[in-house]
């Protein structure tokens, strides 16, 4: 096993990042885990972590993460009175069960498998995000019956999958019901916390035992790496989720889209290479 002596040298890179995703969690309610899965797979590159864990740990460190991290851009946005309660209540039963069937999917795909869904995943979100894509709503009604369990049920088995938030899919799915960007956001962050919670518990039980992993690791989420990273998001949370009531974020959207863009590239790269 790699020794967490070894992370020192990161840990800058490591505060960063942790700031970055606790923004982008509260301003556009993503959860974060889009910047934080490939942020921990380089760093654990960089410190000879086995091929074999490294994108596993990445994803179930980072669903650790936004278990923080949502916590406390819900909470944020809940003090302004924008979160859905009802629809958290409603579709928490599928979130929950697909984000389970999720870490159930990660343990039988193969290391650079994953790494290649995530980079496809995150090509796909930094254009969405890039072209600023504003969804029309196209009904006033939530979607009931076989429906909803596609679209929510999906939602936590694609989240848990990859170690993200939620928020992509979550806010394009409620605007397309006729929310409004910051209503949207704010009860998206709702969908990290519900998604987060099992996911990271079935990470660490897919990875208990598994050999090759970074120390101080529990299955496949090193407290290390969490201690280096949660603390931060949680406290740049709230501020994200206070811009999001008030600030134009075209500008920001299509920087962090071409930086995305860039990491999802080279992650793909680094798979068919």
């Amino acid at each position: 096993m790699s020794e967490l002596g070894s992370l020192v040298p990161f840990l800058p890179v490591l505060f960063l990042a942790a700031i970055g995703a606790g923004l982008i969690a509260g301003l556009l309610g993503a959860g974060g885990g889009i910047v934080i899965v490939p942020i921990l797979y380089y760093v654990m590159g960089g410190m000879e972590v086995a091929d074999a864990v490294r994108m596993h740990t990445a994803v179930g460190t980072s669903l650790a993460v936004i278990i923080a991290t949502s916590s406390s851009s819900v909470y944020s946005h809940y003090r302004q009175k924008a979160v859905d309660v009802a629809v958290l209540r409603d579709w928490g039963p599928l979130l929950i069960g697909g984000a389970i069937l999720g870490t159930v999917l990660a343990r039988i795909l193969s290391a650079d498998l994953l790494t290649l869904v995530f980079g496809l995943f995150a090509l796909l979100f930094a254009v969405q995000m890039g072209l600023d894509a504003q969804f029309q709503s196209r009904s006033s009604r939530l979607p009931t019956g076989s429906l909803k369990c596609f679209l929510v049920g999906g939602n936590g088995l694609i989240s848990a999958l990859l170690g993200i938030g939620g928020g992509m899919i979550g806010v394009t799915t409620l605007m397309y019901y006729g929310y409004s960007i910051h209503r949207a956001i704010a009860t998206a962050a709702g969908f990290g916390l519900l998604i987060s919670l099992p996911g990271a518990a079935g990470f660490m039980i897919a990875g208990w035992g598994e050999p090759g992993r970074l120390a101080g690791s529990l299955g496949f989420v090193n407290t290390g790496l969490f201690l280096s990273v949660a603390p931060l998001t949680v406290l740049s949370a709230p501020a994200g989720a206070s811009l999001a009531h008030r600030f134009d974020r075209t500008s920001l959207r299509r920087i962090f889209a071409v930086l995305m863009g860039i990491i999802a590239i080279q992650m793909i790269t680094d798979v068919l290479l």
